[in-house]
């Protein structure tokens, strides 16, 4: 959510996409899913933009990453326990 502030009031005025918080929400998710207007963004100003969105994908995509990786490694501690203890594995 602090983004999605950042971006209301940082292209706000001049966007109606960060107009309201709904909005704002919303297109927060069309950029993350990579549809997303940079020229309409650098009409702002080209470092303004990418001072904005460079921070905003790099969390996103650390935030998505460690998911991911969450999820793998939950999913192999499972299987490793249904397997026992005795059983050889990758880091055994």
């Amino acid at each position: 959510m602090t983004f999605v502030f950042a971006g209301m009031a940082q292209f706000g005025k001049e966007q109606p996409d960060f107009a309201t918080v709904q909005r704002a929400v919303y297109i927060c998710f069309n950029i993350l899913m990579g549809d997303f207007d940079w020229d309409s963004m650098t009409s702002i100003g080209r470092k303004e933009a990418a001072f904005w969105f460079l921070p905003f994908m790099l969390l996103m995509f650390l935030v998505l990453l460690n998911m991911l990786l969450a999820i793998i490694m939950d999913t192999y501690d499972r299987v490793k326990n249904k397997l026992g203890s005795n059983t050889e594995t990758l880091w055994s």
